[in-house]
């Protein structure tokens, strides 16, 4: 949720290897996030702004991924708090430049379809589930058929465990009569 004055968004960064890659921001306003020579993400205000507009790189190293803001943009904050230097981002982090506070996804390409399947998993236990529903009256008929039968077996397993025990019992009475006589 986004706090008072501040415009709710959020930025997918799609890493791959070697090729240029475009990051949308959703909201009110667009970032454009090119990638320069070196790995390096460049986060600008818009495509055609100069290169002394930059507002901050974002480069993977062996530590995850760190943002450095530019010496010349306006204060850069991840998580609410202001970044001086640099700052380790991490999935989920809340950024906000000039004002478009949003939230980081880092996603790789070969995770692109790990999305769809999950999409797909959860459309097909919409539809089992409606499915379900539309047949909620024959099911609840073979659920009540299921209770009953399980309770006519415990009750005949009662039956037959209290009938041996009362004849177990008969039994052992005659012994001990015959014993007294």
């Amino acid at each position: 949720m986004a706090e008072k004055g501040e415009a709710p968004g959020a930025v997918l960064l799609i890493i791959r290897r070697g090729h240029d890659e475009r990051v949308i921001e959703f909201g009110e306003r667009a970032l454009h996030v090119g990638l320069v020579d070196g790995g390096q993400l460049e986060v600008k205000t818009s495509e055609e702004a100069p290169p002394e507009s930059v507002l901050a790189t974002i480069a993977q190293t062996e530590r995850g991924y760190i943002l450095t803001p530019s010496p010349t943009s306006p204060p850069v904050a991840v998580n609410h708090l202001p970044v001086e230097g640099e700052a380790l981002l991490q999935d989920g982090d809340r950024i906000t430049f000039e004002g478009i506070s949003a939230q980081l996804e880092f996603r790789v390409r070969r995770e692109r379809w790990a999305h769809w399947k999950k999409a797909l998993w959860w459309e097909h236990a919409e539809r089992e589930l409606r499915r379900w529903l539309r047949h909620d009256r024959t099911m609840r008929r073979k659920a009540l058929v299921v209770v009953a039968l399980l309770l006519g077996l415990v009750f005949v397993m009662w039956f037959v465990v209290n009938e041996y025990s009362l004849r177990v019992g008969i039994g052992e009475l005659n012994e001990q009569l015959r014993q007294q006589e």
